[in-house]
């Protein structure tokens, strides 16, 4: 027997043995990262649905309460003609102005009401926002959530809840603001 030969052949079996073992370890990390991946864009999603579900019982809540539907159905009646949206209790094609103006006609307790649920409005909008945002999550919730945002901004400004440049949802809010005033004006 010649030791040598066979040492030869151990150390071509152990260097194929390791090499072996370093594509099946390349194999396993590439999935575990796939899994991961759809676990983060999963989860994003699931919190979106989930605020967003928050955010219409919420504004169901609202629509079967007398403490707060009273006030929207005056302001209903005080708004120019539009389309109402129940689901986020506000009206298409309601400028800044049209709110001021509606808002104006509001009892003091009756736009607080109105303020602080839609503060509560605003800051679900905001945290959907950012979790739709994140890298892993499906395109189609940032959009939808977007849609959601248009339809409440102009609405928000009246209030007063006042958007900073310095951050990405109030920037977003900025340029809904601006395209939703400006339609309204071009409509004038």
């Amino acid at each position: 027997m010649n030791w040598e030969a066979i040492g030869a052949v151990a150390e071509a079996l152990g260097a194929l043995a390791v090499v072996v073992t370093l594509l099946y370890l390349s194999t396993q990390i590439r999935q575990n990262s796939k899994v991961i991946s759809l676990n983060e864009t999963s989860f994003a999603l699931q919190n979106v649905r989930e605020r967003t579900g928050s955010l219409r019982e919420l504004n169901m809540n609202a629509m079967n309460s007398n403490w707060l539907w009273a006030v929207f159905e005056k302001l209903v009646h005080t708004l120019p003609d539009g389309d109402v949206q129940y689901s986020t209790i506000s009206i298409a094609g309601a400028s800044s102005a049209d709110w001021e103006r509606a808002l104006n006609e509001l009892t003091i307790d009756e736009r607080g009401r109105f303020f602080f649920f839609n503060l509560t409005s605003w800051n679900n909008c905001q945290h959907m926002f950012y979790e739709a945002s994140l890298p892993s999550a499906n395109p189609y919730a940032l959009g939808r959530v977007k849609r959601i945002i248009d339809s409440q901004v102009t609405k928000w400004k009246a209030l007063g809840i006042h958007f900073r440049e310095d951050d990405e949802f109030d920037r977003y809010c900025s340029k809904a603001l601006q395209e939703r005033d400006a339609v309204r004006d071009e409509d004038i």
